[in-house]
């Protein structure tokens, strides 16, 4: 018995060689159809975003960016600040009109980009003021190349994974303009990495005790999450950058294995100080891709996700002086079943004598919120900011809540601590963005920023366009998918079935077989816009671009 069905999409990438209305030898030549985007609006051009009542608008719509991965306001100037993934750091005025952004450092030249790679944060000194030239600094954390190196890839093409690389933490003058010097960086932490994965990036200065806390990944080797003695990865570190000395902080005792480091002294109360052969840089421990992580100061908890591998994703807390040393168990294997929430690691929580890692036992520490790579939530957590600013001090969904995303779905949630366990509250979905997409999603979310007043931001990659978004209320219906068919009007008619004529007839260069059927393609790619196809194997259609199939 014959099958018919017939089905339309709106879409970005397609994953196959297209031949579009070619012309045999002889035959005039196809002449392509007019239509609008989304078949003329009938089908939305982005995905739909749910009815929370939230959504994202772009808050600089003037503005654009090549892979943003950051937003910080510059301390007592009025200036927004963003860095991109390649190496630049811009500025501009916090105002929605502004039309136009001053490169205030360019160190491209010496920052590998990509995947975990890349200017991962800034962050300015607590006591930062362009009129105080002592204190007007700012750290950054980034991934070199090595000396005598060279950029691999770029910006729109991946490098390969297993490269020479350098995980580096330094600091920068900044003049009394706002333009942070070059030529003035002094380094604090200066270690090897074999790859372009797990080199973490969040970073943040304690407004109290005025330590700089930074999370590092595991450069995809297990094993670092584990141990304390060998080189700076898988946990997050706490220094004092202005080393007090004193009763405050001491002298760093040991090198890493495979770096060097420098120019800051260890908080006295940093759970490993006085343990032989450590390194006292470590205030928690078991972590293996921790992209981003923030503080909140009314609790004095710090947040952060960590990236899973295969399974989960979770968010993570504890509080930011908390004097023992925290786990969070990655790569933990033990003999007791998790029975907290789930977690990345193998299912087990770590025996007492496991817990024991260079002389101090640590705390187990579960996960705050996890889900499942199953569960359509995405396999990318993005670490976001607890809400305390005053625009929706009076909306109980977001305020004192942590607000936190998912780079691969666009998913943006407020996770209440209220409940226990904390649950999450879906705000809106982020779609992607334009532009080159290799592998994972480098156009999606990158990470979260906040202002002056405390109104969260967050920055979406691309590398034709990359955007700084704001959470805003919507009462607005989103477009949806057409119900039914007949309205679309994709098809003329039934019987003998015809196509509209803004379709242009497709097929495949190199037929496969899919289920058996026969089958019919036609796209439509709206009027001024263009397939492209980049030497890396990826196509990217325009926004939307219609494809339909019908087959027998």
């Amino acid at each position: 018995m014959a099958r018919s069905a017939l089905t339309a999409l709106t879409a970005l990438t397609a994953l196959f060689l297209l031949t579009l209305g070619v012309a045999a030898s002889g035959q005039s030549p196809v002449v392509r159809p007019s239509v609008g985007a989304g078949f003329d609006g009938v089908f939305p051009v982005e995905t739909p975003a749910p009815q929370t009542g939230w959504a994202v608008q772009n808050a600089f719509p003037n503005l654009t960016f090549q892979n943003p991965m950051g937003i910080a306001a510059m301390p007592g100037s009025g200036l927004m600040v963003v860095w991109e993934r390649e190496g630049k750091v811009k500025a501009f005025p916090n105002d929605a009109s502004s039309a136009s952004s001053a490169v205030i450092l360019d160190i491209s030249a010496k920052v590998q980009g990509w995947d975990d790679c890349g200017l991962l944060n800034l962050a300015f000194h607590p006591q930062f003021s362009l009129g105080d030239a002592t204190h007007r600094k700012v750290f950054l954390y980034y991934t070199a190349v090595p000396p005598g190196g060279s950029i691999r890839g770029s910006a729109a093409g991946r490098p390969p994974t297993l490269i020479p690389l350098r995980e580096r933490l330094s600091r920068f003058d900044v003049d009394a303009e706002g333009v942070i010097q070059a030529g003035t960086e002094v380094m604090l932490i200066d270690q090897s990495s074999g790859n372009v994965w797990h080199n973490g990036g969040g970073m943040f200065f304690h407004p109290t005790n005025g330590f700089l806390y930074l999370t590092v990944g595991d450069d995809y080797q297990r094993a670092h999450s584990q141990k304390v003695t060998g080189g700076l990865f898988g946990g997050i570190l706490r220094l004092d950058v202005d080393m007090r000395g004193g009763s405050i902080s001491h002298a760093i005792p040991r090198q890493p294995v495979s770096g060097s480091t420098g120019n800051y002294f260890i908080p006295n109360d940093n759970p490993w100080v006085g343990q032989a052969g450590v390194l006292e840089e470590f205030y928690s421990i078991g972590l293996r891709s921790p992209h981003r992580m923030t503080h909140d100061a009314v609790t004095d908890k710090l947040y952060f996700g960590d990236v899973g591998l295969d399974r989960y994703e979770e968010v993570n807390t504890q509080s930011a002086s908390f004097p023992g040393a925290r786990n969070f168990q990655w790569n933990g294997v033990g003999e007791t079943t998790v029975t907290s929430l789930p977690r990345e690691g193998p299912g087990f929580v770590m025996t007492a004598a496991q817990l024991l890692v260079s002389g101090v036992t640590t705390v187990d520490s579960p996960p705050l919120s996890s889900h499942h790579h199953g569960s359509g939530d995405g396999s990318a957590v993005i670490g976001g900011f607890v809400y305390r600013g005053a625009e929706f001090a009076a909306q109980p969904e977001v305020n004192g809540r942590y607000v936190f995303a998912d780079n691969m779905t666009g998913k943006v949630w407020a996770l209440n601590e209220g409940t226990s366990p904390a649950t999450r509250t879906l705000l809106t979905l982020v779609p992607n963005g334009p532009g080159v997409n290799t592998g994972q999603n480098y156009v999606g979310i990158s990470s979260f920023g906040t202002d002056a007043s405390g109104q969260i931001y967050l920055t979406r990659l691309s590398t034709a366009g990359g955007v700084v978004l704001k959470l805003v209320r919507s009462t607005q219906a989103q477009p949806a998918m057409p119900a039914y068919l007949q309205p679309t009007g994709l098809v003329q008619q039934l019987r003998p079935l015809a196509f509209s004529s803004k379709l242009l007839p497709y097929a495949p260069n190199s037929p496969f077989w899919s289920d058996g059927a026969q089958k019919s393609r036609f796209i439509a790619v709206p009027d001024g816009q263009s397939i492209t196809y980049a030497a890396t194997g990826e196509w990217t259609f325009p926004t939307g671009t219609v494809l339909v199939k019908h087959f027998d």
